[in-house]
Parts: C-alpha cells; sequence; structure tokens
C-alpha cells in the first residue's frame, strides 16, 4: 500500500485553490547534464537523458536552454526531455490534491465527517445498513499538519473500521448504494451524486490501495458471480475514486509497468479492454457508443470487446487487469506497478479572452482548446448596445459554462445567473459584468476543424448604477485533459488463473 504524490503536485497545487508546500532545491550539476546531452560517448548521452528525465519538473528551465543549443544532439534531447517534463507538469497541477487538516479526539464520526467536508466544500457522508451506529461511532484523528484529501479519509476509516463505499453517484462492488434516508444523528447529503460514502467495513480485509494525488485506487473485489474462477487469466479489478472536484470522464487504458508473484516471480500483463462509454445495442453485429465527449461511435460488436467472461462490464472508473497464464496458480500480485490513464475534465475557467473592445470595430481572441472569439459591438438606433460575436470550440475538448455554474465574483442560478450567454461574459474595465439578452443566434459544424461555431447577437443591459463601456469579453468553460495516475499496489488478490 502506497501513497504517492510528486514535487510538482505540490509546487502548483495554489492554481486549483489548494496550499502551496515549499520550492525543492534546484538539483546540482544540471547544467552540466544538459551539456552531457551532446557527448561523442552513446552511454554518456544515455545516462544524462536518464538522470534529468527522473529530475523532470525540476530542470525545465536548464532544458530550455538546452533546447536552443548549437549542438543538434543537445537540442533534439533536450526538447524531448522538455516535452516529456511539461507534460507531467500539466497532469501534476491537474491532478493536486485538496490539502486537509484533521485533529479530533473522541468525535463522534459524523463530526469529523462534517469539518472535513467543510474544508473541501463536498458531502462527506456514511451509508450502509444502520448509517446510525457508524455516524455516532467515537473515533481519534490527528493528521499532524495538512495532507492530501484521501490521505485524511483513509485515517478516519481505519479510526472507525469502515471503507470508501462510493464517490460521485459509482459504488463499489458488493457496496450498498447510498440511499440518502433521515436518521437520528446521521447527516443525509443533498446530492447523493457528488458525495464521498463511507460504510462499516464489517469485518472485511483492507482493500489495497495508492493515493496518487486527487486519486484514490483501490483493489476492489469483482462483483459476485459474474466473473468464473475457472478463467484463464489471473485478474484483478481496479477502482479509481477521483476528489469529487475532479470531474472524471473516463478511464482510457492502463499499463503495467511492473508485477510480481508471492514468490518474486514477473507476471506477465495480458492485453485487456477499457469502458469505451455508454455502449447501446444498435442492431445485429453492431453497437452504438455514446462517448463521455457526447458523440457517438457506432463499431461491429464482437463480444469479447466490451465485457469479461461471466458479463462482467467495468464502468468509466475501473480497469481491469489480466495476468497471462502463470506456469504456478498466483493467488495475489505480491506488488503491482501501473499507471492508469484517463480523462478528466477541468473546473470552470476563462478560456479566452478579446480586450481592446472598440465601437464599430472587430476584436479577436484565441484561447485553450482551439477556442475563437470575434466580437463587434454598436448602439442600435434604440440606443441598445448590441454585440456580434462569432464563437468557435473544439466539441471534444471544451463544453461551455452554463448560467448555473459559479465564477469567481459571480454566483450561477436563477436570475441572471452568473451574467453568462453559452459561456460568453461581457465586463467594463472594472470588471463590472453586463446582464447579457440573447437576440437570435444559430450554430453550425465546422467539417474540416472539427469546431462548433456560434453566431450570435447579444444585448448588453446596464445596471442602474451604470457600466463603463464594455472592455472586456471572456469565453468561460471546461476542458477535457488527458492525466496519468502512477500507483503501486502490494498484495493485490487475483481471481481465475487456478
Amino acid at each position: 500500500m502506497r501513497h504517492l504524490l510528486s514535487v510538482p503536485a505540490l509546487l502548483l497545487a495554489l492554481a486549483l485553490g489548494v496550499a502551496q508546500e515549499p520550492a525543492a532545491a534546484k538539483p546540482s550539476g544540471a547544467a552540466r547534464l544538459v551539456e552531457q546531452l551532446g557527448s561523442p560517448d552513446f552511454l554518456e548521452r544515455e545516462a544524462a537523458s536518464k538522470r534529468l528525465d527522473e529530475l523532470g519538473a525540476a530542470v525545465v528551465e536548464e532544458l530550455r536552454a538546452g533546447a536552443k543549443s548549437d549542438n543538434p544532439e543537445t537540442a533534439r534531447r533536450s526538447q524531448e526531455l522538455l516535452r516529456r517534463a511539461e507534460r507531467r507538469l500539466v497532469n501534476d497541477k491537474i491532478l493536486a490534491p485538496s490539502l486537509v487538516q484533521l485533529d479530533a479526539k473522541d468525535q463522534p464520526l459524523d463530526t469529523v465527517l462534517a469539518e472535513l467536508s467543510k474544508q473541501v466544500k463536498c458531502e462527506i457522508v456514511v451509508g450502509g445498513v444502520k448509517p446510525e451506529d457508524l455516524a455516532s461511532k467515537k473515533v481519534t484523528v490527528a493528521t499532524n499538519g495538512k495532507v492530501a484529501f484521501w490521505d485524511a479519509v483513509l485515517k478516519v476509516c481505519d479510526a472507525a473500521d469502515a471503507q470508501v463505499a462510493g464517490v460521485g453517484g459509482y459504488v463499489a462492488p458488493g457496496a450498498m448504494p447510498y440511499l440518502g434516508r433521515a436518521k437520528p444523528g446521521v447527516r443525509v447529503a443533498a446530492d447523493r451524486n457528488r458525495a464521498v460514502v463511507l460504510e462499516a467495513r464489517d469485518g472485511a480485509p483492507k482493500r489495497p490501495f495508492a493515493v496518487s494525488g486527487a486519486v484514490l485506487v483501490e483493489a476492489v473485489p469483482f462483483p459476485k458471480n459474474v466473473l468464473p474462477l475457472s478463467t484463464p487469466h489471473p485478474t484483478a479489478l481496479l477502482q479509481a475514486w477521483p476528489e469529487p472536484r475532479l470531474q472524471w470522464e473516463g478511464t482510457t487504458a492502463i499499463k503495467v509497468t511492473r508485477a510480481t508473484d508471492a514468490a518474486g516471480g514477473k507476471l506477465a500483463p495480458e492485453f485487456t479492454p477499457v469502458p469505451t462509454g455508454d455502449v447501446r445495442a444498435a442492431g445485429t453485429g453492431t453497437v452504438l457508443i455514446r462517448n463521455a465527449d457526447g458523440s457517438v461511435t457506432v463499431v461491429r460488436d464482437t463480444g469479447s470487446a466490451f465485457e469479461l467472461p461471466g458479463g462482467f462490464r467495468p464502468n468509466v472508473r475501473q480497469a481491469v487487469v489480466r495476468f497471462k497464464q502463470p506456469e504456478k496458480p498466483a493467488a495475489a500480485a505480491k506488488e503491482l506497478g501501473a499507471s492508469l490513464y484517463a480523462t478528466v475534465r477541468t473546473g470552470v475557467e476563462p478560456l479566452c479572452e478579446v480586450r481592446g473592445l472598440e465601437a464599430g470595430k472587430t476584436a479577436t481572441g484565441t484561447g485553450a482548446g482551439g477556442t475563437e472569439v470575434s466580437v463587434t459591438y454598436s448602439t442600435d438606433v434604440r440606443g441598445r448596445t448590441v454585440a456580434s460575436v462569432r464563437l468557435a470550440y473544439d466539441m471534444k475538448a471544451v463544453r461551455a459554462a452554463t448560467v448555473d455554474d459559479d465564477l469567481p465574483g459571480a454566483k450561477g442560478g436563477p436570475g441572471s445567473g452568473n451574467h453568462t450567454v453559452y459561456g460568453l461574459r461581457v465586463t467594463d474595465a472594472a470588471g463590472k459584468p453586463y446582464t447579457l439578452g440573447l437576440s437570435s443566434g444559430a450554430n453550425q459544424i465546422d467539417p474540416d476543424a472539427k469546431r462548433q461555431v456560434f453566431r450570435l447577437e447579444v444585448e448588453l443591459h446596464r445596471e442602474k448604477e451604470g457600466h463603463g463601456p464594455p472592455a472586456v469579453v471572456s469565453f468561460w468553460g471546461t476542458q477535457a485533459r488527458a492525466v496519468e495516475v502512477p500507483l503501486v499496489l502490494t498484495d493485490v488478490p487475483l481471481v481465475g488463473g487456478k
């Protein structure tokens, strides 16, 4: 059982609204290692590449300098290493954990979870058959400073002899679905599909786990009677529990980096499919897949592509690990190292801004996710301020904010909400938002660029106290991002292969 949290995740945690840790010291000799990338000695070049790759984000500046080197080999290797380091930086930023602190002595579990809920702004509740018994159980939990959210949850579980039953509407195999019924002394989640639910372990063995930033990965038992024990492949089921704030759209792949049996022998991984979306029958021999991004794919149904023997189909937060049949039966993987690959969606953020607006002139801007915004505003004969807007973005990568989303300084909801239309927000130079009204709109798909293109006519309504001239048009939305979750599990039970 391991906890994995990289240094870059902590360095960039502030960007996700979590506490920032002190920066790590710069490694000595980094510049010299970059020079060795161009060495005439192949082994020296390879050793320098390996060491710089291990240092990763800590040597980004040196790699940027190396990428401009006159030595072609130094420049090539530096550019390759820099791309990998920058990808890891982005990955760690997205997966940076929320940091929390607990210091509870002999307190009811529900009280401790209420405090934890306040710190992470999500509901953490108890479920199971008799939630009132678990909620009233007295526990003592001290984190001794700020720790990752899932580390704190696991400490609470140890103290209460509890386990994770579900997160964000997904339920662990064998767990009781959260009913949210009122019980004395038990808080009820307002939204069961956004809550973390704990239940009593009731004598069940602790699950092998790994904490990697904002994600907890557990090796969980298969649902009963769905995977025959006679299957020739020793098989394990991994369950990803992302923090509720992290929108996990789907597991895309899993790569096993190391696996050994109890005797230290290697276990060879076998290819296994991963969940590909909401699969529905579309006729003989084909299935229609409703992908997480809203698109549709129609493929041939070969049967084995979507489910394992026994009818088990993993959900989008699970991954199945299968191994080739070993010479001797393996009841468990003593060590299982892997990377879980997934698509997640960022929180609502400004993806594109257009500044320097002038009446009658067109201003344009480009931003993240391939977004483009062009704006021309004027005053019509009735004195109304009207803006003509062209908005374009990649449908698979971007989703526009809705009026119900909370933006910095603006709470979503009824009425004018967050002052957006199709994710667009208009403010004056002081940052004061206009109330927007949609006069007309049309959209189409750009088949070449695979983008959604909107053409909108928007009215800008001033508040009673007035506004300055329109100064900034911003487009708010979320982005789909690919992430890698490294993990190391120990003593992972395997089924089949006997």
